[in-house]
């Protein structure tokens, strides 16, 4: 008997005795589904050999319900291993289908029930076969009401595997019938279960409550629309579930991720059950004693993402669980915990840098297919992964040609969208996957959305390939592409754009029409978005331009007067006015329900409050040359003790400056924080060098104040970093062509004022005077009180030339002709 003891799950080798013991043994007692043999010629042996003895057997017995067994638990073991059907064992499916058709009167309720299982174990079976089966059921309801619980489990659970099954093979004439006649079948097994209350029976065990709920979560899976009596049976699935849980009759981690696999394909969204499912499950977890394999733990977490159940003590617990089955893991329950925890937003720093590390590994990253190498990547993304040995890997791995070619549209976005969100920026990478993702084909075929999500990821990142995005503009911005565009998708490309400071006229022009098309209809973080991006944007403000952007402005305006600021948050609301300091648009009553609007935010959520929010506040202000004295006093007490990085320090200063709010002590408390920050081996940027010495002149020259001479060497590096020459604009060699003619020598981009202050043209003199060339960005692009303002930084400027003795002409650019020449020659006048 050694040799047999083979078949009963104890793997032995094959040989010539064991293949004779096995054709004196009758099928029925043969437990195929569980047999592991060495080799392909072994596996080639049992197969013929099972295949005959199971003909030969079936043609001597009458109970074709024990042959199915045999085959479907046969074949179950084929699919495992990956061997074909042969002729003999196809033929014995064939004429056992024709047996039970012409004999159905006999047919009993666990007949029946196991006939449609032993198909689903088997994977081959025949449309006609279940066809008959469910109509000769429907024809007689007595077969479904001596339905015992097992049977009903086997039923629902084979009828939902069968139906995606051919929802994947794209079989319509498998999917009509099933979505007519077969979930009428379903319907009254269902009902039956609900009205005899099988589930209060004993016999119906935690496993046959998860297998039933899977069965109902694989059939919703393969079809358009959801049955109606899906939510109840489900919801008394769940309940009884709980039930037999708490009276200790859940016996294994598989029945929860099961059951919770079922729940997620259906969409379930009783939040109460979900969460006493979850009590459950952290109960086990707790107490230790129910091992948890990595299949269970994929599936749970996985089924836990897709019905957005994100309870973090659950999580937590399931994480630990993780840590010591990561090496233990499938390629694809890595990939799909990865993703769980992403949709989740559940970032455990543990559990998800072992799972990195699993995941890059030579014979992991050859095993990933190319979506779950997508998944983990965009889980990665959505929890802001920031290691980057992991995502550079990963990356790599995916920009390979034979990976690339495999991509889906929608995996390639995810990608782009993904690097974004981890802020990881491979040039090498993103070159690649965009040069993929542009082939015209591809292009073409992308939806709407797929683009808009690729140009919202490389914003994140500051993709600065203006090929690329020009191409991808010009795709966004076809007529029909626009359009099909949802409001969210436009504002995320204008956002992408505005974050990689691109600006194409053509492009700019038809996004920005479309999006004062729509602006009614954006949301509030819609709004603050566009105009946050428009700023960003490096844009030539040209008389055509502002036409556009004023509308939009003054919709805003008029949008506020009538809805007021419901939905905007503190982030929306600094942005917004930010955004309205760097487009230069002054509208005071816009400007004062915004900061109101921002006090009341900052009250009512204290800890939604940010350092960069303030910072960008006070910035507008400053360019506005607007003064809220309740909001500077706020941002006074509030920022010295939480400004952490050089350019929000140099920017508060800067702007407290131009305010002429500054006093010397904040200015050396702020100098102080730049020295700490420089001994760190923080670097002052070109811009933040300019600030602090410009900040330095309100100090001495405004105040009339002497700061600490240990900041001299700060203050001094800061004026030397912050030269840097400009070009001459065609308004300035006007001017200087006019100062020629009247025989006047000059200096142009004379450096004045301990050299920090550089200035458009300087004529020597007691005292000297200087000429600026005010150009658009010096004013406002709307009319305040009748007439163009001069932005805060002007005035600035102005006050300090005045404060050391200059005279200061300052010409406006929307002057011209005699007007010009008038305001140059009373200029000269008054200076001798």
């Amino acid at each position: 008997m050694g040799g047999l003891a083979f078949f009963f799950g104890q793997p032995t080798h094959i040989c010539s005795q064991t293949t004779k013991r096995l054709r004196k043994t009758p099928p029925c007692k043969l437990n195929l589904a569980r047999v592991v043999v060495p080799s392909r010629q072994s596996q080639r042996i049992v197969s013929l050999a099972a295949s005959r003895e199971i003909v030969k057997w079936r043609r001597s017995k009458e109970n074709v319900v024990d042959v199915l067994k045999v085959l479907g638990r046969r074949s179950k073991s084929r699919r495992k291993r990956k061997i074909p059907f042969d002729a003999e064992e196809l033929q014995a499916w064939r004429d056992c289908s024709k047996m039970i058709l012409n004999d159905l009167s006999n047919l009993t309720a666990f007949g029946l029930a196991f006939t449609i299982h032993s198909c689903r174990m088997a994977g081959y079976w025949d449309l006609k076969l279940i066809q008959e089966l469910v109509e000769h059921a429907k024809r007689h309801p007595r077969l479904v009401a001596e339905y015992n619980p097992i049977s009903c489990s086997m039923t629902i659970q084979s009828l939902g595997m069968m139906a995606l099954t051919q929802r994947k093979k794209r079989d319509r004439r498998a999917m009509h019938f099933f979505e007519n006649s077969g979930l009428d079948f379903l319907g009254l097994v269902m009902e039956t279960c609900l009205r005899l209350r099988t589930f209060e029976e004993a016999t119906y065990a935690a496993r046959g409550l998860a297998s039933s709920m899977h069965g109902l979560g694989a059939y919703c899976g393969s079809m358009a629309k959801k049955p109606e009596l899906l939510q109840g049976f489900s919801e008394a699935i769940v309940e009884e579930f709980v039930r037999k849980g708490n009276r200790g009759g859940v016996a294994s981690a598989q029945d929860f991720s099961t059951l919770l696999h079922g729940l997620a394909n259906i969409h379930f969204e009783d939040e109460a059950r979900l969460k006493s499912i979850c009590d459950l499950l952290q109960e086990m977890l707790s107490s230790g004693e129910v091992e948890f394999g990595q299949q269970a733990l994929s599936n749970i977490v996985w089924s836990l993402s897709k019905l957005d159940c994100n309870d973090r003590e659950v999580l937590g617990l399931l994480s630990e669980r993780i840590k010591g089955e990561v090496g233990d893991m499938t390629s694809q329950g890595l990939a799909n915990i990865v993703y769980g925890f992403g949709v989740l937003g559940y970032n455990h720093p543990g559990a998800l840098s072992a799972l990195g590390k699993e995941s890059i590994k030579p014979h992991r990253l050859d095993r990933f297919n190319c979506q779950a190498l997508v998944n983990i990547i965009y889980g990665l993304g959505q929890v802001g992964f920031q290691e980057r040995k992991v995502l550079s890997k990963l990356a790599r791995e995916i920009s390979k040609p034979h990976r690339l070619k495999l991509l889906t549209h929608q995996g390639a976005a995810n990608l782009i969208y993904s690097f974004g969100l981890s802020g990881f920026h491979d040039k090498q990478v993103l070159e690649v996957l965009l040069e993929e993702i542009l082939q015209s084909q591809r292009l073409k075929q992308s939806s709407e959305q797929e683009l808009a999500i690729i140009v919202y990821g490389l914003g994140l990142v500051g993709y600065c390939n203006r090929s690329h995005l020009s191409t991808l503009g010009k795709e966004i911005i076809k007529e029909n592409r626009l359009r099909g565009c949802t409001d969210q998708g436009l504002v995320n490309i204008v956002y992408g754009y505005g974050k990689c400071q691109f600006f194409d006229k053509e492009i700019f022009l038809k996004l920005m029409d479309e999006a004062e098309g729509r602006f009614s209809q954006l949301t509030p973080q819609g709004i603050a978005n566009v105009f946050y991006s428009l700023a960003l944007m490096e844009m030539e403000i040209t008389d055509s331009i502002p036409e556009q952007l004023l509308r939009m402005l003054e919709s805003l305006s008029s949008g506020i007067d009538r809805r007021g600021l419901v939905g905007f948050d503190t982030q929306a609301l600094s942005n917004l006015f930010w955004s309205l300091g760097e487009l230069r648009y002054r509208d005071a009553r816009l400007l004062s329900d915004l900061i109101t609007a921002y006090m009341h935010e900052a009250e009512r959520r204290p800890e939604g409050i940010q350092v960069e929010q303030l910072s960008m506040i006070l910035n507008a202000c400053a360019l506005l040359d607007f003064h809220d004295k309740g909001f500077f006093e706020v941002a006074r007490n509030w920022l010295p003790s939480r400004v952490d990085d050089e350019r929000t320090t140099t920017n508060v200063m800067w702007s407290m400056a131009v305010l002429g709010i500054l006093s010397l002590p904040e200015f050396e408390h702020q100098c102080d924080r730049l020295v700490t920050l420089q001994n760190q081996g923080h670097e002052i940027s070109t811009g933040g060098s300019m600030q602090v010495a410009q900040a330095s002149l309100h100090i001495s020259i405004i105040s009339g104040e002497e700061f600490n001479p240990r900041f001299a060497n700060l203050v001094e590096n800061c004026r030397e970093a912050s030269y840097s020459p400009t070009q001459e604009s065609s308004f300035e060699r006007i001017i200087q062509k006019m100062l020629l003619n009247e025989g006047l020598s000059y200096e142009t981009n004379k450096r004045l004022v301990q050299d920090i202050l550089s200035v458009d043209v300087f004529i020597p003199g007691t005292p000297g005077l200087v000429i600026e060339c005010d150009g658009p960005t010096h004013y406002t692009i709307n009319k305040v009180d009748g007439e163009y303002r001069r932005m805060g930084d002007t005035i600035f400027r102005n006050r300090l030339l005045e404060a050391s003795g200059y005279k200061v002409v300052c010409l406006p650019y929307f002057l011209t002709g005699e007007n010009l020449r008038m305001i140059v020659r009373d200029a000269i006048v008054n200076l001798h």
